[in-house]
């Protein structure tokens, strides 16, 4: 992980419809708590649940929030159960939490937390790496699933799925605290591809959220979860965004030319311009061919899965979105081809983007370049 901080937390209809008198049980048990929020708002907005709003006016830098380690909830409780990965231990702890019931310390949260219908997976049949990616979180939710509730046999179905749900899509990691985490009232804040605030957890375990620009009055407050496409932003959050973007881009599955190496191939990222994030890892693929050779193949398989997306037929307004963003953006990456065949002028990576220094005939830095391209 490259960044210090990390922000696994997703945006979800939660409590859209939970009574006011739990949301302000859960506010006057924040207060009790010791969170520091007296100017912030918590407000339900249409398509995005709640959500976080100023009531004051902020400098950048100037603090907004505190939650104190103690009113975090983490792994930590003794317990026989030795989870296989840490999202179990955490949903664990919160049915443990649940189980206790009104003696619980964090029982208004816990409460919050484990409303409303589990997530849907809906995604699963859609074309391409959006789709494999989706099929592939379905069959790990499912062990997940049957683990957690080995673990807790006492729990129904529903709250264990829900107490997953709640810490796939909720919990924030910080690398300089080495903690995994749930952090009641910081967990409304939503994301945004130009925030206006960035949180910090340090050794204290104690999390602060901080203006990155001025805030007025009556103005959302935002963070920044990732720098995924908005495939993976709806796999991992639920939600697409719309705009420009770094969620503006598409990944895609490019499989190599020769038959003997039809088991292999690369993954592109292609921006909303129709250019390449990385066009390092098309080097593999230029062995043996020629420039006007690879964009050919390259036509041709995004083409292929350009009418898989076109032949769509969706209802979910974030599936919508989603397939006419990618329909665009591979649109602009064929068409970006087609141009340069009609006059292949230079090279084709030169084509696909911003000026970089490229050394086809080193396999070493090649697959350097392919392994972060993977990876991003």
């Amino acid at each position: 992980m490259k960044a210090l901080l990390h922000l696994q937390l997703k945006h979800t209809m939660l409590g859209t419809g939970t009574a006011d008198g739990t949301l302000q049980t859960f506010l006057e048990w924040c207060a009790k708590r010791g969170i520091q929020q007296g100017h912030l708002a918590v407000r339900n907005q249409d398509g995005r649940g709640r959500s976080l709003q100023a009531r004051a006016r902020f400098q950048p830098e100037e603090l907004i929030l505190e939650v104190p380690a103690h009113a975090i909830l983490a792994e930590g409780r003794a317990s026989s159960y030795q989870a296989s990965h840490w999202t179990l231990g955490i949903a664990h702890r919160l049915l443990e939490e649940d189980c206790l019931g009104e003696d619980s310390a964090f029982a208004p949260y816990v409460q919050l937390l484990l409303e409303g219908e589990p997530h849907e997976d809906s995604e699963a049949s859609l074309p391409g790496i959006a789709g494999l990616m989706a099929r592939q979180r379905r069959t790990r939710k499912t062990a997940q699933l049957e683990e957690l509730r080995r673990a807790a046999p006492k729990h129904v179905p529903h709250r264990v799925e829900r107490a997953l749900h709640a810490v796939d899509t909720r919990t924030v990691y910080s690398r300089p605290a080495q903690a995994c985490a749930l952090v009641p009232f910081f967990d409304f804040a939503n994301h945004s591809a130009y925030p206006n605030a960035r949180w910090t957890m340090e050794s204290d375990r104690v999390l602060r959220l901080f203006a990155s620009s001025h805030i007025d009055i009556d103005d959302e407050v935002t963070i920044f979860y990732d720098s995924h496409p908005n495939a993976r932003l709806l796999l991992t959050y639920g939600f697409v965004l719309p705009g420009d973007g770094p969620h503006r881009c598409v990944d895609l599955e490019v499989t190599s030319v020769s038959q003997e190496d039809s088991g292999s191939g690369v993954q592109l990222q292609v921006l909303a311009d129709g250019s390449l994030r990385r066009r390092a890892a098309l080097v593999p693929l230029l062995r043996g061919l020629t420039d006007e050779e690879l964009a050919e193949h390259l036509v041709k398989q995004a083409s292929a899965e350009l009418l898989q997306w076109q032949q769509l037929q969706l209802v979910d307004p974030q599936l919508v979105l989603l397939c006419n963003m990618t329909i665009e953006v591979l649109g602009s990456f064929v068409r970006r081809l087609e141009s340069w065949l009609q006059d292949p002028e230079g090279k084709l990576l030169t084509a696909l983007g911003p000026q970089e220094v490229l050394d086809t005939h080193s396999s070493d830095a090649s697959q350097d370049d392919q392994a972060d391209a993977m990876a991003s």
